[in-house]
């Protein structure tokens, strides 16, 4: 394709699969883990999938269905507005990775026993022939609940999770934006981890005062 040649790119339908992989403790290279995930919501900014392999799903439990769709539609009406404009946009490089104007949001459990509730990596930034498990995309990844029922004491309820997962959502995505911006200016490293995690904290703070708290 010759540089700067629009890309003809089909988004999924909501009930499509597609596999992705898991690379959070394999690093960049490993194939061996993928994930098949649902695509639950695809919205303006933002596409939430599902692991079909994860204990609770949304199709049997109505009040999880809700909150995946709630943070799609958050995304898309104020946090990504939010990153873009406070810190830089997430999806600067999009038109060199897979050009579908989307944050990618994919919930699985094989996150629930690593100790991390979400977490993005720089692999996705890359084309597969440099970095052979990307999912080349913004893409981030998190945990999920495990049983039914109602609990705001505890992540593993629908809505507790969701309390926690509506800001870790605008956390994840200030990480991306980062490392798309590091990536497109050739910096010769990421930014340092101490760093980026308090200005991902800030994001959560900025989102929270502009939009919950106006």
């Amino acid at each position: 394709m010759a540089p700067g040649a629009a890309r003809s790119v089909v988004l999924p339908a909501v009930g499509d699969m597609r596999s992705a992989y898991f690379t959070f403790t394999g690093g960049c290279s490993d194939t061996t883990r993928v994930i098949r995930a649902r695509a639950l919501y695809v919205g303006t900014r933002s596409i939430v999938w599902e692991d079909s392999a994860n204990t609770l799903q949304s199709a049997a439990d109505s009040a999880l269905a809700g909150y995946y769709r709630r943070l799609g539609l958050i995304f898309d009406a104020d946090q990504y507005d939010a990153v873009k404009r406070h810190f830089a946009d997430p999806l600067l490089r999009d038109a060199q990775t897979d050009a579908d104007g989307r944050v990618h949001m994919i919930f699985t459990q094989r996150l629930n026993s690593t100790g991390a509730a979400a977490y993005v990596t720089s692999c996705d930034q890359y084309p597969s022939s440099s970095a052979r498990g990307s999912n080349f995309g913004e893409v981030f990844y998190g945990f999920v609940p495990t049983v039914s029922g109602s609990n705001l004491g505890t992540t593993a309820t629908p809505d507790g999770w969701f309390n926690f997962m509506a800001r870790t959502v605008v956390h994840e995505v200030k990480h991306i934006a980062s490392m798309a911006s590091r990536v497109a200016n050739a910096a010769p490293q990421l930014e340092q981890s101490w760093l980026e995690e308090g200005t991902a904290r800030h994001a959560e703070e900025v989102w929270v005062r502009e939009s919950l708290h106006k």
